[in-house]
């Protein structure tokens, strides 16, 4: 599991405001909800670190290291961010 790689959906938009980076759907179906995701310093981070090459391993690495966080909260929650992600269709698995 933790040599999955995932991509960005081509319908997620992302910009930066103020410390926070906001994902907007680009494309909607009729009778969907609007949906704005606000990511923190770290959702922003792994955010920027999802880019079809890197594993969960490589991702989780990063983050324990420049946050100073242990690698296995670290692993644990991005495992969930990651859930979360894919649930709303904002990631996709390579």
């Amino acid at each position: 599991m933790l040599e999955t790689t995932y991509e960005k959906s081509p319908n997620i938009g992302s910009r930066k405001i103020a410390e926070e980076t906001v994902l907007v759907p680009i494309r909607q179906t009729l009778g969907e909800e609007p949906s704005i995701f606000t990511l923190n310093a770290i959702g922003a981070r792994i955010w920027e670190l999802i880019d079809g090459r890197k594993s969960i391993r490589d991702i989780c690495d990063a983050i324990a290291s420049e946050f100073e966080v242990d690698p296995a909260l670290a692993q644990e929650d991005l495992v969930g961010l990651l859930a979360q992600f894919k649930e709303t269709g904002i990631i996709r698995e390579k």
